[in-house]
């Protein structure tokens, strides 16, 4: 995401359903040279997910990348970096990618200490050959070809290249509810802010928004123009979720863009945020050491490190209020995962909805905010995001009725011109 400025093509089987699986794919599987599944486990989905993936891989027909990450330590994925789940994960896969007609698999072996230790008890158990990568992988950051650290990409696309391949034509993607340009929304988008998922970006260009991405770090680069221009330009704001705790210092040494940013809030600039958005927008984040870095600074509020993860998982809320995405009663499911929590949140901004199903979670909202702990899966609230729009389109009519009220109030009347 960081380094082509698009969300990624993220696929959730426990949020989405079949057709949305089936749509993410077919539009984002156009025209490429293979295809790299992270956390592949997928792949074996749930029962009432198969036809979804069964369609995908029949679609695809493309040479399938499969990647395993050995340093996996979050929830029931806590041995997934085993030699033996790893090799049972992808025998479970080949299985099922074979009966499509798609044979030859690679498996990339992505991080971890014992690596090669790993990479031959999977190729024994299997009869694979895996590329094995010691280093973890990461996009470096703004090159003009990305790579992967560790990773030799010619290397990575010829062995990809060994799977048989057919070509098939894809389902191109269809905008026939986009009604054109309604409102200029700024996604902040880095290296930081990196969790979005293409599905629920893709609600909002449907709904007629232009999406822009924003660095919250690197912001004051004097080839993306003034700060204060580019966030003047905007008619909303999308704050998604990453790991602020791993860039706080980062985050907090963009002076100019938080202020920049806590004004145009502060001023009415409609926002979503979530995850490590919602901390992003508090007065700063405290680290497991105790140093604070101060953040934007729109909450008066403080989001503290912890050393253990406090809440994991899916999470299903229903609105008790009136917000940036409609009227009470709206039911929005998403996902989340944090190492922080934000505390001293005044009561007169929280309660804006209530915990259905998962871990319990407390958003905070006001008029032109609304900000959750989860990273919401927007097209699980049919609506929300043409009410966002819809509320941007509004706020931007009202400030420009404003300027321009300004503008003439400012003017000298006829009398203090003849003086």
């Amino acid at each position: 995401a960081a380094a082509s400025g698009h969300a990624v093509h993220r696929i959730d089987v426990d949020l989405m359903p079949a057709p949305s699986i089936q749509g993410v794919v077919t539009r984002a599987g156009a025209n490429v040279d293979f295809v790299l599944i992270l956390g592949f486990e997928a792949v074996t989905a749930h029962v009432n997910q198969l036809p979804a993936f069964i369609d995908v891989q029949h679609a695809l027909r493309s040479p399938l990348v499969l990647c395993a990450d050995t340093e996996s330590r979050m929830g029931s994925h806590a041995q997934s970096g085993s030699s033996l789940a790893i090799a049972s994960r992808t025998q479970a896969a080949r299985e099922l990618l074979h009966a499509r007609g798609i044979d030859s698999l690679p498996l990339v072996l992505l991080a971890g200490d014992e690596s090669t230790a790993r990479a031959a008890g999977i190729e024994a158990a299997t009869g694979l050959s895996v590329l094995c990568f010691a280093e973890r992988a990461s996009v470096a950051a703004r090159e003009s070809r990305p790579r992967l650290k560790g990773i030799d990409l010619d290397r990575l696309v010829e062995h990809a290249r060994s799977a048989p391949a057919e070509s098939t034509t894809l389902i191109e993607r269809q905008h026939s509810g986009r009604r054109g340009r309604r409102a200029r929304i700024g996604v902040v988008m880095d290296d930081c802010f990196d969790l979005y998922d293409e599905e629920s970006l893709l609600q909002f260009e449907l709904a007629g928004a232009e999406l822009t991405a924003i660095p919250a770090m690197g912001a004051n680069d004097e080839r993306l123009g003034p700060v204060e221009e580019r966030i003047a330009e905007l008619d909303g704001l999308i704050i998604g979720d990453g790991h602020i705790e791993k860039h706080s210092a980062a985050l907090s040494a963009e002076r100019r863009f938080r202020e920049t940013l806590r004004q145009a809030i502060d001023a009415g600039l409609p926002t979503l945020a979530s995850g490590g958005g919602f901390a992003y927008l508090t007065r700063g984040l405290r680290t497991i050491s105790g140093t604070l870095h101060p953040m934007v600074g729109v909450l008066d509020a403080e989001a503290v490190e912890l050393q253990s993860r406090p809440a994991f998982g899916h999470v299903e809320v229903e609105t008790l209020v009136d917000t940036l995405i409609g009227g009470p009663g709206l039911r929005l499911r998403g996902f989340v995962q944090r190492s922080w929590l934000v505390r001293g949140l005044a009561p007169t901004e929280r309660g804006i909805y209530a915990t259905v199903s998962g871990p319990r979670d407390e958003g905070c909202g006001r008029r032109s905010l609304l900000a959750t702990h989860f990273r919401p899966y927007w097209p699980s609230c049919p609506g929300a995001a043409e009410s966002f729009i819809d509320r941007c389109v509004r706020a931007g009519a009202l400030a420009e009725r404003v300027e321009r009220e300004s503008r003439v109030d400012a003017e000298p009347s006829d009398g203090a011109s003849r003086g």
